[in-house]
């Protein structure tokens, strides 16, 4: 696998997905594959993935969607495309150990790569096309790879202040350290981020911008299930997300990632269920036409 040239207009994603945070991702894998299982679910759902077929997985990560693929139907081709070597070096291995053959892995920015026109029947993502530096000419880079009326699915997140995956964590973080972002400008429109597409509208005319048609975008409540006690809830929640974001960039000590995780206790505790902590996800299932 050669390593992905930076300098493109993603450049900033390309460094943080090949950074420690790449590595970091590898470790938490399997915690977060548990915790996005619903969706997961709601994404091959709505993709209808049928016998034969070929398939882009965007954002791939780890490999877990395309996995799930391939166990939902006889793929004929399933590309796991990310920007993020050690993301994909794991899902290699995942692909090995599971035994498939149809599974591949593509070290590459979706947004600019040269794809073979009209190849792909189906392009799929969890929450792997919301970083891109221009959303439209993204998009339409991906179409190009999709053959005419081919058919995409993906998910990504509603407003933050209806995931409070989200939102606690951040809310707490400040109230103990402050928050670094106060004297920060606004950031753009769309700026890449986990909720560059969370206004429905706006997303929608994204994807008209770019070529896409019979867009539908159906936005639910799904739970994010951790599994174990709410002890490993908050480990997960405080690892990886804006409380770890905030405790790094304003210094925090573990005193203070000691008050964060007691005052997370205290707030997720109404999530406690008897298989784990469920803690509600808005998302939208979003499907359109090439």
């Amino acid at each position: 696998m050669t390593s992905l040239q930076t300098g493109g207009p993603n450049q900033d994603q390309v460094a943080y997905w090949n950074s420690e945070a790449g590595d970091l991702w590898v470790n938490v894998q399997t915690r977060f594959d548990r915790l996005f299982a619903g969706i997961t679910s709601a994404i091959l759902d709505a993709a209808n993935p049928a016998e034969g077929e070929t398939v882009l997985d965007i954002g791939a990560g780890a490999g877990d969607l395309s996995l799930a693929l391939t166990a939902r139907a006889a793929a004929a081709r399933v590309v796991a495309l990310d920007v993020s070597e050690p993301l994909l070096h794991h899902a290699q291995s995942r692909f090995k150990a599971a035994g498939t053959t149809v599974a591949e892995t593509l070290l590459a920015d979706a947004a600019t790569h040269s794809f073979e026109a009209a190849t792909f029947d189906l392009a799929v993502s969890r929450f792997g096309v919301m970083f891109f530096a221009d959303p439209p000419q993204g998009f339409a880079n991906i179409r190009t790879a999709m053959a005419p009326g081919g058919r995409l699915a993906f998910a990504c997140w509603a407003p933050l202040s209806a995931n409070p995956w989200f939102s606690m964590p951040r809310e707490v973080a400040v109230a103990v350290l402050g928050d670094p972002d106060a004297n920060a400008p606004p950031s753009p429109p769309f700026a890449p981020g986990p909720f560059q597409l969370s206004d429905a509208d706006a997303l929608r005319g994204v994807l008209e911008q770019a070529g896409f048609s019979q867009i539908k975008i159906d936005t639910r409540t799904i739970p994010l299930l951790t599994g174990g006690t709410l002890e490993d809830a908050v480990d997960l929640v405080t690892t990886v997300g804006p409380a770890s974001r905030i405790m790094s960039e304003q210094a925090g000590t573990a005193d203070d990632l000691a008050a964060i995780r007691d005052r997370l206790s205290e707030r997720m505790r109404e999530y406690v269920t008897d298989g784990g902590v469920a803690v509600p996800a808005l998302i939208h299932i979003v499907t359109a036409r090439a």
